[in-house]
């Protein structure tokens, strides 16, 4: 439901009165709700929700008298004249109600010719964009294939020269550790220890 406030409410009340029959305006009416007040009168409803009330009634009633074929002035509401019991004009009637059964079934096929059209053309723009973006997507997986191997042989390289540096550092420190040794025997032969 949209709930809404101020002249927008009546603007919008006003566009779906407008609608072309009275299920359509009775739907646009229930989904159309005034914006409820902390400034409620004392009786419970404001301005708006009364109109709001009124226009459904007079839009159900309408519906009422489009379904049961009852109109105020004799006449239905799509154009077409109710029966009348005189043998005389019932072959005229026949023709205008076959008459409006091809028209309205012209505009049906109209509409699905128009709704074939558009799913014709929604679902070749969906097959478009489903192929660029499966072309994106091989891209893409493409891409991480070439990173990978470029990062399987940065990992070798880099395990290769660690291995090489690690070797090269424990034979540096092994040398450090046996000449340290060997100073402190030189040291502690060449210096002996004082006598008191």
């Amino acid at each position: 439901m949209e709930v809404v406030n101020g002249s927008y409410y009546f603007y919008q009340l006003f566009s779906y009165s407008l609608q072309p029959n009275a299920s359509e305006k009775a739907l646009a009416s229930r989904l159309l709700v005034p914006n409820h007040s902390s400034k409620a009168p004392v009786d419970g409803l404001t301005a708006a929700e009364e109109l709001h009330l009124q226009k459904t009634s007079q839009y159900n009633q309408q519906m009422r008298n489009e379904l049961f074929g009852s109109s105020p002035k004799g006449s239905s509401s799509n154009g077409m004249r109710q029966r009348s019991k005189n043998k005389d004009d019932s072959t005229e009637d026949y023709e205008v109600i076959l008459k409006h059964h091809e028209d309205m079934q012209g505009k049906i096929a109209e509409e699905m010719l128009s709704m074939a059209h558009t799913l014709k053309h929604n679902s070749l723009m969906a097959s478009r964009i489903i192929k660029e973006d499966n072309k994106v997507l091989g891209d893409s997986i493409r891409a991480a294939d070439v990173n990978t191997d470029k990062l399987r042989v940065e990992s070798d390289r880099l395990a290769v020269h660690a291995h090489k540096s690690c070797s090269w550092w424990i034979w540096i420190m092994l040398a450090l550790v046996c000449a340290t040794f060997v100073w402190m025997v030189l040291f502690i032969k060449l210096n002996p220890k004082p006598r008191l």
